[in-house]
């Protein structure tokens, strides 16, 4: 078990390293003057303009609410609830982009900095996590099932990098306690 946790957790690092540096689109809904940071300038930023920068240099400007993520899909509590919705109705695994898990992780940071600073109301991150726990819920009981079977290379290409090393994990383990028992 300690295994699996070691290859977790270095491998969740790695993938908030390449989420951190990830180019996102934001729009600017408030004017910012140019900031130094890490010896590098960033901005000014016009409102209203749109930029494309990695997440880790434009993190604090969101922060402080002077740009927001521009996305088909702005992430709060209600497509969460329709991932869950979705993962339920549906017996198979439903594919998500590699970075999935991290990337809804930096967004629930940015939902309590809006809490914070009175945008949105805290009910809306309690149904956030609520959502969240049970999309997670599905998800996991669906590797757990995959990881007592022999699942094709398709199905095992609609997990997630990290839900791979979760299936390994529940797999291996699987196969030791039944060789204890059987043996």
């Amino acid at each position: 078990m300690l295994k699996l946790e070691t290859d977790i957790s270095s491998y969740l690092e790695r993938l908030k390293f390449i989420f951190i540096n990830k180019m996102i689109v934001v729009e600017c809904i408030k004017d910012s003057d140019r900031i130094n940071l890490f010896s590098e300038n960033i901005g000014p930023f016009k409102r209203g303009q749109t930029y494309k920068l990695p997440f880790w240099k434009i993190k604090p400007f969101i922060e402080r609410n002077y740009v927001k993520i521009q996305s088909e899909n702005d992430v709060n509590s209600s497509l969460i609830q329709q991932f869950a919705e979705n993962e339920r109705d549906n017996a198979k695994l439903i594919k998500k982009e590699h970075d999935f898990f991290i990337e809804i992780k930096e967004l629930k940071k940015i939902i309590k900095n809006k809490i914070e600073n009175g945008i949105i109301p805290k009910e809306e991150l309690i149904k956030f996590q609520l959502h969240l726990e049970f999309f997670l819920h599905q998800r996991i009981a669906k590797i757990e099932k995959l990881a007592t079977s022999t699942p094709s290379i398709e199905i095992l290409g609609r997990l997630t990098d990290t839900e791979k090393i979760l299936f390994k994990g529940f797999e291996s383990l699987i196969k030791e306690f039944k060789e204890f028992i059987l043996n």
